[in-house]
């Protein structure tokens, strides 16, 4: 089995969609806000602070299977200490939030130096 990862495409976003409702343990994770995840997905896609990959199984016919994606993106100081203070919770649900609340991913150059350099 060989396995490849490329960047995210909009296209993809359906089956990522797809993928993650029919997933026995992230479907569960995600609960209601599972069908917001496109949505945030397209919030976030302009950031610079995001990045976003698919990954995929290569099949003897060349044509390849996609299995999910993954998603990184620098978060603000507030979000991470929510992150950091029990009780804990879930990541995946809450940055699904995004249209409804204050936007935990960071967006500002400035901001991703900072956290680069250790000055946030």
């Amino acid at each position: 089995m060989a396995f490849r990862y490329r960047p995210l495409l909009w296209e993809d976003i359906p089956a990522c969609i797809r993928i993650l409702a029919e997933h026995p343990i992230l479907a569960s994770r995600f609960g209601t806000t599972a069908n917001l995840v496109g949505s945030a997905l397209a919030s976030a896609w302009t950031l610079d602070s995001v990045m976003s990959k698919a990954f995929e199984e290569r099949l003897p016919d060349g044509h390849a299977r996609l299995l999910g994606a993954g998603v990184v993106g620098f978060v603000s100081d507030a979000f991470l200490a929510c992150l950091k203070t029990p009780p804990y919770f879930w990541i995946g649900s809450e940055v699904t939030r995004i249209r409804s609340a204050p936007m935990p991913l960071s967006f500002e150059r400035s901001t991703q130096n900072r956290q680069l350099c250790g000055r946030a």
